[in-house]
């Protein structure tokens, strides 16, 4: 289904889902400075300054602070939570693709604004743990899906396969989504 066109034109459309996914950036950020560390992000901590992958629950997110880690050089709790609040909140654009593309333009901008104040998002966000991200890479995930799905293209089920292997990397709940998504594209 294509919403590209109507009365919200590109721009608009493009300038809305802008807005608001910077408004969802800076709420993500308020703060952020005064939220206690977990127990559970210490141990995220402990992994990630031992180099150590082998989590199996969010070895995606330990391999992404040991980067920026290696990248900025010793980076503190502080630091990783502002990379995984400003990446998380990339969601909020493909959360609003998600919904243009089963709604329309409307539907796309709505999806965009209740994710981007969506408390329960921001909480995420905030934690040095893999749910901030593996919001993304679920939206990532459905959004290929239904690319792939509508297409049928080989490149559009790799992108599929990409989003699905991030989602592997970050949480192992990814089975719970990826088994029915597998019925659903075998049945058909």
């Amino acid at each position: 289904m294509d919403h590209s066109s109507g009365r919200w034109g590109r721009h608009g459309y493009g300038l809305s889902i802008l807005s608001i996914s910077i408004v969802g950036v800076l709420y993500r950020l308020w703060d952020i400075d005064t939220i206690p560390m977990y127990f559970d992000e210490l141990a995220v901590w402990i992994n990630v300054l031992a180099h150590d992958a082998s989590d199996a629950e969010g070895a995606g997110l330990i391999l992404l602070l040991s980067w920026v880690t290696t990248w900025w050089g010793d980076a503190d709790a502080l630091s990783w939570r502002i990379v995984l609040a400003v990446v998380s909140s990339l969601a909020i654009p493909v959360v609003g693709t998600l919904g243009r593309r089963l709604g329309g333009p409307p539907a796309g901008i709505l999806a965009a604004a209740l994710f981007a104040g969506s408390p329960l998002a921001w909480h995420y966000a905030a934690q040095i743990r893999p749910y901030g991200i593996y919001l993304l890479f679920t939206a990532l995930l459905y959004d290929g899906f239904l690319v792939a799905y509508d297409r049928d293209r080989w490149r559009d089920w790799a992108r599929y396969g990409g989003a699905l292997w991030l989602c592997c990397m970050t949480h192992l709940v990814t089975a719970l989504i990826a088994v029915p998504l597998g019925v659903v594209s075998v049945a058909s």
